[in-house]
């Protein structure tokens, strides 16, 4: 992102930057830190939309004119500064997110709660608010299995080989989920904690999309850390959403065991080498769980 731009998008939007360092989103967006002149922390971010404006443009539409129907707190958006290459969005500060090892049985069930709230939100068929499950699914149909079999052959053995002949189960399981509203990007470091509950941070990914990958997607984010979902954060969340909760569980473990073994590869660069081997052992017993689900079958 261009720090004309950055220095433009503050100016238009009277707000100071505080000269912290900027922290960097995968997407391209960038997080600045400003002060508003009455003293009021804030928070601009910028999207550049040269390479794919799709995410920026998604999350501006989602701040203007969903973030009101959604049952989960979110930032205010305070102004927006658009040109025709980028987008700066001044949004309310909430603080900064916390370490997945220091959430309580608290923090995880407001969570739940909230998930499960999210999920059952039904939009008006007006917003045409985009379904992306074919990119989802993308790398269980048409896999690397060069990478695949490098990073996971010596954890997994013969077992590979079944989850990868499996991959279409895989899918069709995953399938039954069904689809739902989602954050598209749900992990705890988009989870802000308040006193009051919690806050709901990027939504670049938020979409009609299935819920078991959204689920999978947060046990998947949190296992490099050591810490995993409690045991009892997927029955509170089926109780909300009205579901049974034992078919639930599988549809996870098998979104969780496609996104480690088809997906996760790649991101093992982000990984310290103790996180890496969380996620191998986690990605052992989920490929357990698995196989015993289809031999039952």
């Amino acid at each position: 992102m261009d720090t004309e731009f950055v220095t433009k998008a503050a100016d238009r939007l009277h707000v100071h930057l505080n000269g912290q360092e900027s922290i960097y989103g995968l997407s391209g967006s960038r997080i600045h830190f400003a002060t508003q002149h009455d003293g009021t922390p804030c928070v601009l971010k910028t999207t550049s939309l040269r390479d794919d404006g799709r995410a920026g443009q998604r999350e501006l539409t989602f701040y203007r004119d969903i973030a009101s129907q959604v049952p989960v707190h979110t930032p205010d958006l305070l102004g927006v500064y658009e040109e025709s290459d980028a987008i700066a969005m001044l949004l309310s500060f909430h603080g900064a997110a916390e370490p997945a090892t220091s959430w309580n049985r608290t923090s995880w069930h407001a969570l739940a709660t909230d998930l499960a709230h999210l999920h059952r939100t039904v939009l008006p068929e007006a917003t045409g608010w985009e379904k992306d499950d074919a990119e989802r699914f993308r790398p269980l149909r048409a896999p690397d299995i060069a990478m695949i079999e490098d990073f996971w052959r010596d954890d997994l053995g013969l077992a590979l080989d079944a989850i990868v002949d499996s991959r279409d189960a895989l899918e069709r399981e995953i399938l039954q989920a069904g689809t739902c509203f989602l954050h598209g990007d749900c992990h705890t470091d988009n989870i802000l904690r308040e006193p009051d509950g919690l806050v709901w941070i990027d939504w670049q990914s938020t979409r009609i999309g299935n819920p078991a990958m959204e689920l999978g997607f947060l046990s998947a984010r949190v296992t490099p850390s050591g810490v995993e979902v409690p045991e009892w954060f997927l029955r509170s969340y089926c109780k909300e959403r009205q579901i049974e909760p034992e078919r639930m569980r599988q549809l996870v473990i098998a979104a969780e065991l496609s996104i480690f073994v088809f997906e996760w590869p790649p991101y093992t660069v982000f990984d310290t080498p103790e996180g890496t081997l969380h996620v191998r052992r986690r990605t052992q017993y989920l490929a357990e769980q698995w196989l015993d689900m289809v031999s039952a079958t």
